[in-house]
């Protein structure tokens, strides 16, 4: 029986493992042919963190997060686009913050909305 993820070791092996199999696909690895061990040796460290965030909700549990805070980050981020830049790419932007705003919210608050 498999066990669960417990550790940020567990987290670092799974996300290790997942790009060593995207290097090695037909299909995925034309996306990453331009990284070199230094671009892997940068990216690597933010996926860890990205990941074992999303596991473990770290930020919640130091300061429980509020549906108004999912509000104010969304809002912030569509205000901070919004004053700097307009168009297609600006706009992709604003639908992507609000959909990590929405998965995170969902995984942190789950049905407390």
């Amino acid at each position: 029986m498999k066990r669960d993820i417990e550790t940020p070791a567990d987290v670092k092996a799974i996300i290790d493992a997942f790009y060593e199999a995207v290097n090695t696909n037909d299909v995925l690895q034309p996306y990453f042919a331009h990284m070199t061990p230094a671009h892997w040796e940068a990216h690597l460290p933010v996926m860890y963190q990205f990941w074992e965030n999303v596991v473990y909700a770290r930020l919640h549990s130091r300061i429980p997060l509020s549906e108004e805070a999912f509000k104010r980050w969304a809002g912030l981020m569509m205000n901070t686009i919004d004053e700097m830049f307009a168009g297609e790419r600006a706009n992709l932007m604003k639908r992507r913050a609000e959909s990590i705003a929405a998965v995170m919210r969902i995984k942190i608050l789950g049905g407390q909305v």
